[in-house]
């Protein structure tokens, strides 16, 4: 070997940095016929990420794998992983999220509300 281009290279090394970051399930799938999603909860609503510092403060949130509720009709739990889409980003946490989603039903078309009077 002769010669090496380039003769000099530049290194560069981010600090390692841990933060919190909310938690945002993925849900997929419809209800039930006559029913909608009313709320989601996960607990805990925040896990740790950790990471080359750059990357860490540009993360926005974790998601999780995807909670299919295609069918239902009531509550059901959940449990799943959260992960964040950045490959040098390791979410801290091992033990999986309980995501629990509610439904409610949806009124009929044309359906009103009575009020009794007195």
């Amino acid at each position: 070997m002769v010669q090496v281009v380039p003769s000099q290279f530049h290194l560069e090394f981010d600090e390692r940095v841990s933060r919190r970051v909310p938690v945002q399930p993925r849900v997929v799938g419809a209800p039930a016929p006559g029913y909608q999603l009313s709320r989601v909860v996960t607990v805990p609503e925040t896990v740790a990420i950790s990471g080359p510092k750059k990357h860490v403060e540009a993360v926005e949130a974790a998601t999780t794998d995807p909670i299919d509720i295609t069918g239902t009709m009531d509550h059901a739990s959940f449990g799943r992983h959260a992960f964040v889409g950045d490959p040098l980003i390791q979410v801290v946490e091992s033990d999986p999220l309980r995501i629990t989603v509610m439904m409610e039903r949806v009124p009929a078309a044309g359906a009103t509300t009575q009020t009794q009077h007195p």
